[in-house]
């Protein structure tokens, strides 16, 4: 079948446009292969997450670099707006962090022992996963954008959105971050961060439940009896 000298410079002046489109747009506007804006996507996040509480079973690997060792850890969690979270590790030792938004515990059943500090301190700018208890952290803190061709950027899966964020202020502990999102509930499915020196946390939440009415009381901890107290950073 011929093709006319038309229909060709037809064809190519779509195709330059088109790729020009994706070049202003990869950013913040709609990206071709996702068919969606980042506003659009973090819209829908936002419906299934704003002011709500939800648990689910985590499993997480951390990688430091330069030692090229990766440790691997698994429990469960629960989130509760504003600013609480309960972490609860089952393997490879129990251990328990839980905050009320304000106050910060740490529990190492094995030695009995408990670390005091305040909350802000060590979740503020959402690290620690902390803005799945606010949604809104993310646009208030990050710049985001889609990873296109990011080094580090999870590997692409069709069923999953994928967001890249960076920290609107700089922090060495916290440089770069990563939502895996399903496309067809909007639950963030991965969570992959990044700090100045290269290393990587992964978790990957499963089996989530969303609820309006977690108590608060769950994101209490009483202090077991004869538990060694230790004050973080001298608070």
């Amino acid at each position: 079948m011929k093709i006319s000298k038309i229909t060709i410079f037809i064809f190519l002046a779509l195709f330059f446009y088109i790729q020009n489109v994706f070049c202003e747009l990869a950013s913040s506007k709609k990206n071709l292969n996702e068919n969606y804006s980042i506003d659009e996507i973090m819209k829908k996040i936002e419906l299934k997450y704003i002011e709500k509480g939800f648990g689910a079973i985590f499993s997480q690997e951390s990688t430091l670099k330069a030692m090229d060792i990766t440790d691997k850890a698994s429990g469960t969690a629960i989130f509760m707006y504003p600013g609480m979270m309960k972490w609860t590790y089952l393997e490879p030792e129990e251990q328990i962090i839980v905050t009320d938004g304000d106050k910060l515990w740490i529990y190492r059943k094995e030695d009995n022992q408990v670390m005091l500090g305040k909350a802000p301190k060590y979740f503020g700018s959402g690290k620690g996963a902390s803005f799945l208890t606010d949604i809104e952290i993310l646009r208030q803190s990050f710049e985001l954008s889609f990873p296109e061709d990011d080094p580090d950027s999870p590997p692409k899966q069709n069923e999953r959105h994928c967001i890249k964020l960076l920290p609107k202020k700089k922090n060495p502990d916290f440089t770069k971050l990563f939502l895996s999102i399903s496309k067809k509930t909007y639950d963030i499915m991965e969570i992959t961060s990044y700090n100045a020196y290269g290393d990587k946390t992964l978790i990957k939440f499963s089996d989530l439940e969303f609820h309006n009415d977690l108590a608060k009381d769950m994101f209490y901890f009483k202090i077991p009896d004869g538990a060694d107290i230790v004050q973080l950073d001298g608070e």
